[in-house]
């Protein structure tokens, strides 16, 4: 039986969480010569440098902001700041490393997770299909998701699990979120950095 724990807790509480400009040049032109225009590639969205405090969990290390506080240890931790964005770390490891393991375990987790989220809220929906993405140097499947709270309004919220690259029987899911009105500046100055810091460890 895969070891497994999730920690039930309110969704305010939770989730009160709790994540392209382009540049034209045109050339100049003569009666002869129709205008041309070029464009320059858009630069990707620089991540704000933050100074991060390096907390070490089960399989990985990860960067939190100043004013962040960290609660929780061993298979889960939560990282939250005073507004109460958030974000969770979840790890599961099974009885062995092989593939129809490993995806029975991440289900699992992912559908713990999604239950606990569903409890109190409602119009909860997925936006999208499974996305990849990378953290760490690794591929990770994404998934986002949107509610109302009662209390909060909309909410946002990424889930993200892979299986660790360096220890293959165990699966880390990430979930991180705030209300959908603070998401886009939050994801950018916070979120985002911290998945930046993420290092996978035996």
């Amino acid at each position: 039986m895969p070891k497994r724990h999730v920690t039930r807790f309110s969704l305010g509480a939770f989730l009160l969480l709790l994540l392209s400009a382009f540049i034209v040049g045109c050339g100049s032109s003569t009666a002869s010569t129709p205008p041309k225009a070029t464009a320059t590639a858009p630069a990707p969205t620089p991540v704000p440098t933050v100074m991060l405090t390096t907390y070490k969990g089960t399989g990985y290390a990860i960067g939190y902001p100043q004013g962040w506080t960290l609660q929780g240890s061993g298979q889960q931790v939560q990282i939250l700041d005073a507004t109460q964005d958030q974000l969770l770390i979840q790890t599961a490891t099974g009885s062995s490393g092989s593939s129809s393991s490993n995806t029975h375990l991440m289900e699992t987790v992912l559908q713990g997770l999604l239950n606990i989220m569903k409890q109190g809220s409602k119009d909860f929906k997925e936006i999208g299909g499974t996305q990849k993405t990378t953290v760490g140097g690794a591929a990770w499947d994404q998934r986002i998701f949107t509610m109302t709270d009662p209390k909060l309004g909309p909410i946002q919220f990424n889930i993200l699990y892979t299986q660790n690259p360096k220890n293959t029987g165990q699966i880390i899911t990430m979930l991180y979120g705030t209300t959908t009105k603070t998401f886009d500046k939050v994801n950018t100055d916070n979120f985002q950095p911290m998945l930046q810091s993420f290092q996978f460890q035996a």
